[in-house]
């Protein structure tokens, strides 16, 4: 049991050895998909230190991550492709749990303020303080979809993060904001940097990356630091290193089949196909043997979602038998059995089983029209799919 006197708190800095292994404990919760162990941690901890500011920037980041992994949201394709961030939400976030976040945080930015005031070169408030503006920005572009919003509240994150790392340049969670900002800015096409750069605003990929790395050495953001690095090395088409980076998370965190679809996506890209069709086939054999976390994943539709992937791969065997994996699931809904039927007439045709084809193209238009489904199956009903 924590035992930390809230007043110790205020009189030393935030990341007393017993807090630590606590909040550890809480982030290796986050990263192995247990989201209710992980808020209990921090419930527990905000009791136990009321005065800290980390608690409910975690209970907030909770709720944040919950609502992606409900949308699954948590997801390489998805972040390899920002402009899907920048899509009209077709999402609204249920207003109660809106404000929960919104309470979390302004609870934390509160605690944090409280200590500023008491000494502005407080490392530790300015830390938490940017960590907040961090978590809003990244709520804003992920949920909300906007850009705007997102840009404001990272620049805030970065200036208080440029602040921790002038007080103390071996605070290596500040370089974690400082990083993606730079690398953000630096990503930029040079008209938008020139823009940027009237205003204030410069960045460098390459710093990004430096800053980035940096960040994998903090206390807080260790394990989101190689996430990002994951990620970056991906856009900046270096698989081998996202590779290695993604193997190692699921290492860390077996729980969690987000990394292991990973590990399958980046293959993909690599073009090691068999590698890659073992390691999703793999995802759901444990899927539906309900190991723990990976009765999470929504069989019904990532039978499709993995049927599709193996058409697109030209594994047209392992597309048929997860595509009738996915029509015979009865909690598969009607725009995944839709299309289904379609990428299974499809694949009749091309095997020149057209009788088996016809059969599939008419059951689609007795279904949902999704991703003008109807008007391809007429299409080929009239005319055999060749690819």
């Amino acid at each position: 049991m924590l035992c930390l006197p809230a007043t110790s708190v205020g009189a030393q800095g935030l990341r007393e050895p017993e807090f630590m292994v606590q909040a550890r404990r809480g982030f290796d919760d986050i990263y192995n998909l247990d989201y209710d162990q992980a808020e209990q941690v921090f419930r527990s901890l905000k009791k136990e230190v009321p005065r800290h500011p980390a608690p409910p920037l975690y209970l907030g980041a909770i709720v944040w991550l919950r609502e992606l992994f409900h949308r699954q949201d948590l997801d390489l394709d998805r972040f390899l492709s920002p402009a899907f961030f920048m899509r009209e939400n077709q999402q609204a976030l249920p207003p109660a749990r809106r404000k929960d976040f919104m309470d979390d945080i302004q609870e934390c930015q509160m605690l944090a303020q409280e200590r500023l005031a008491r000494n502005p070169r407080d490392a530790d408030a300015l830390y938490f303080l940017a960590a907040s503006y961090g978590i809003l920005a990244s709520f804003s572009i992920t949920l909300d979809h906007s850009l705007s919003k997102a840009f404001s509240y990272g620049n805030k994150g970065y200036d208080y993060d440029r602040q921790v790392i002038r007080l103390d340049a071996n605070y290596y969670d500040a370089y974690m904001t400082v990083g993606l900002y730079q690398y953000v800015v630096g990503s930029m096409p040079w008209y938008f940097r020139l823009l940027a750069a009237v205003v204030g605003f410069h960045g460098s990929k390459e710093q990004g990356f430096q800053d980035v790395e940096i960040a994998a050495r903090g206390e807080y953001v260790k394990t989101d630091a190689r996430v990002v690095q994951m990620v970056l090395f991906m856009r900046e088409g270096k698989p081998q290193d996202a590779l290695r980076f993604a193997q190692q998370l699921h290492r860390d965190f077996p729980r969690n089949y987000i990394f292991q679809i990973n590990i399958a996506q980046i293959l993909e890209i690599m073009g090691h196909t068999d590698q890659a069709a073992a390691e999703y086939l793999d995802v759901v054999r444990r899927a539906a043997a309900g190991e723990a976390n990976y009765r999470l994943l929504p069989l019904a539709v990532f039978h499709y979602t993995l049927g599709y992937k193996f058409f697109r791969m030209g594994r047209f065997a392992l597309a048929q038998a997860q595509l009738q994996d996915s029509i015979e699931n009865p909690a598969t809904l009607g725009t995944e059995r839709a299309l289904s039927e379609l990428r299974l007439g499809q694949i009749m045709d091309l095997a020149g089983r057209r009788q088996e084809a016809l059969e599939h193209y008419r059951r689609v238009l007795g279904l949902q029209d999704v991703d003008n489904s109807h008007e391809l199956a007429r299409s080929f009903i009239q005319k055999p799919y060749r690819g």
